[in-house]
């Protein structure tokens, strides 16, 4: 599938029209791609990109089924054949608390600390919510579950108004 994406894209390059479709995890289709898409229609002009959000392992059969061109994902992905990976950026998790938490000024909080604070988390399933439960249960903390969004930009409202606390990565 990188191979046809990379034909696709070189095929463009020359012919320079056409559509382009792309999936992203709704993390990466906020706060990457838009800068992306734009730096790519800057060099190809007459090509539409069109975009569509979903999990991880939808995108991946979203590629499998031909439905989109290429996907964007946050995560690890088990790269099954015909599909391939390419590191794209380096996630890394922070914590997210609204300007009224005693930590809004803390620069960092230990992990044994967020066992008692109530989470807005990410949707179970989500490579978000893995990483933050796989963390968890290294060290033994059951989190509080306030609410869960699948958008992270309802994540971060949901925080500022005082809900809880979150971990999101740092590009959000």
């Amino acid at each position: 599938m990188l191979a046809e994406a990379e034909n696709a894209i070189a095929e463009l390059a020359q012919t320079a029209h056409g559509t382009l479709t792309l999936g992203a995890t709704p993390g990466v289709g906020i706060y990457l791609l838009p800068r992306w898409i734009q730096a790519f229609r800057q060099r190809y002009p007459q090509v539409a990109i069109h975009l569509q959000t979903g999990t991880t392992p939808h995108l991946a059969s979203e590629l499998l089924s031909g439905k989109i061109d290429l996907g964007f994902v946050e995560g690890e992905i088990s790269p099954q054949p015909p599909l391939n990976l390419l590191p794209l950026k380096k996630i890394e998790l922070v914590v997210v608390v609204g300007e009224e938490h005693p930590w809004a000024s803390a620069r960092k909080v230990s992990i044994p600390e967020l066992n008692s604070q109530p989470f807005v988390a990410r949707p179970a399933g989500s490579h978000t919510r893995q990483w933050t439960d796989q963390l968890f249960a290294q060290h033994g903390i059951t989190p509080r579950i306030a609410a869960e969004f699948d958008n992270p930009e309802a994540i971060k409202q949901a925080v500022a108004a005082g809900l809880g606390i979150s971990i999101l990565p740092d590009w959000a």
